[in-house]
């Protein structure tokens, strides 16, 4: 089971002796449908079914949901479920760019820088795109628009910057000549700032930054200290979550995951880490976060985090957190 520890669920719901191969959505609807208005509502039956799919799964049984039922499973949930796990259906059940779209409106509001770095340092170039959309769409304003509302002036413009970055060259593969060409410029004359805004795709930044420490012998944290002295904290805090989230997004999300437990009112960072690299790097999290802290996510968590939020989570990183992929195909 990977990272992941045994949890022991009486769940009438047992979606995981079926087959990837099961695709009427109606039928899981149902499922969900008898759940909420049984005698006696179990969160833990909702989360368990709602995580053995990916997102474009939850998305079929919540229009399924919504033909069958005439109700919006969403809002269904949020009326019946107790706060941990309603919180947790709502992160299942919201497609990534709203979930993203709406975690960054509310940043925005409560001045969250952490909350606006790591998403946006750690989304790639066609999800910051979907966000985007998404969230004019929703608030009838440009994101980069409210991001000029950040106090902070070297981070909001950082930031605005992130967002903007040209998609070309996302997935093309590291050129190892080319990288080593750019460590010695960075080192030379260049600007990180410019470097990480060019339409390189991650692999290739990837190498320059692997060239530059080989050359070196300086960790890309240390050259951020050095060179952006001038700027605010929280301006080379992302500028260092950005080259982290390139190098290594596990190393990231793991301590980002670590921050969020040491504070008990970051336990939707949380959610928000789990939920939305459950299908891609969630097992890797969970391996880096075991080797950084001694100790299971699953443990910790149980630990630190408020009672009502603890079952949900592990739900959650039971089911999807035990794959290498973080997905199976459903």
């Amino acid at each position: 089971m990977g990272c992941s520890e045994s949890i022991q669920s009486g769940a009438y719901i047992n979606v995981h002796l079926r087959k990837a191969t099961v695709r009427d959505w109606d039928i899981e609807a149902g499922r969900i449908h008898r759940a909420v208005k049984s005698f006696r509502v179990n969160g833990e039956d909702i989360i368990t079914l709602l995580a053995h799919y990916k997102n474009r799964g939850r998305q079929r049984i919540r229009a399924s949901y919504k033909k069958v039922y005439e109700e919006d499973l969403l809002s269904v949930l949020e009326d019946e479920l107790s706060i941990g796990y309603k919180e947790a259906a709502q992160a299942l059940l919201y497609r990534p760019e709203v979930y993203d779209s709406k975690s960054l409106h509310e940043a925005i509001k409560d001045n969250d820088n952490d909350t606006l770095t790591e998403i946006i340092c750690s989304r790639k170039a066609y999800e910051i795109e979907k966000i985007k959309e998404e969230y004019e769409d929703e608030f009838c304003h440009s994101l980069e628009h409210d991001l000029l509302g950040i106090d902070d002036k070297d981070l909001c413009e950082l930031l605005i910057k992130f967002c903007t970055v040209n998609i070309d060259g996302e997935r093309s593969k590291a050129d190892r000549v080319v990288a080593q060409e750019r460590a010695i410029r960075l080192q030379s004359y260049g600007d990180l700032v410019e470097l990480l805004c060019e339409p390189l795709g991650r692999n290739q930044l990837k190498a320059t930054f692997e060239e530059f420490e080989t050359l070196y012998f300086q960790t890309m944290d240390r050259y951020i200290d050095n060179e952006y002295k001038d700027k605010s904290v929280d301006f080379q805090k992302a500028l260092k979550a950005y080259v982290c989230c390139t190098i290594s997004p596990p190393t990231f999300f793991s301590m980002a995951m670590t921050k969020a437990l040491d504070k008990l009112s970051r336990h939707k960072d949380l959610l928000r880490i789990v939920v939305t690299r459950s299908e891609t790097d969630l097992y890797y999290i969970m391996k880096e976060f075991l080797s950084s802290n001694s100790i299971q996510l699953t443990k910790a968590i149980s630990k630190k985090l408020m009672r009502w939020y603890v079952q949900p989570l592990k739900i959650i990183l039971e089911i999807r957190g035990q794959y290498k992929e973080s997905a199976i195909r459903m």
